[in-house]
């Protein structure tokens, strides 16, 4: 994505003008994000092997895209990588999820390292 402002360089002082192309530059080069990442932990209450098939199944909602879906050993039994277009959605995503499977959810918003 491209951000671009149109200035007249003769209203502008030096130190203006200055920062204005290092904001531009750094919008230029930024990385936009566009979803939140969200990583949800599960931990089973109830269902078995019926939380088992749907999670194999799970399907996303409309704005929600699953990455990965781990059945895992230890502390939580299960993990679920997702983008979400915001905490609303995600929120959403994760109590529909945990109310079919009876399991009890912990869910992380998720910072990629280069983009920090």
């Amino acid at each position: 994505m491209e951000f671009r402002w149109s200035y007249n360089r003769k209203n502008l002082s030096e130190i203006e003008l200055f920062f204005h192309k290092t904001v531009l530059s750094f919008l230029d080069n930024a990385t936009v994000v566009k979803e939140m990442l969200f990583v949800t932990l599960m931990l089973p209450k109830g269902k078995g092997a019926d939380a088992v098939k749907y999670l194999k199944e799970l399907k996303a909602h409309t704005g929600i895209k699953i990455r990965e879906v781990y059945f895992t050993f230890g502390r939580y039994d299960g993990m679920i990588v997702f983008e979400a277009p915001n905490e609303a959605a995600a929120m959403k995503f994760v109590m529909e999820t945990g109310f079919s499977t009876q399991y009890a959810m912990e869910t992380l918003v998720a910072v990629p390292t280069n983009q920090i």
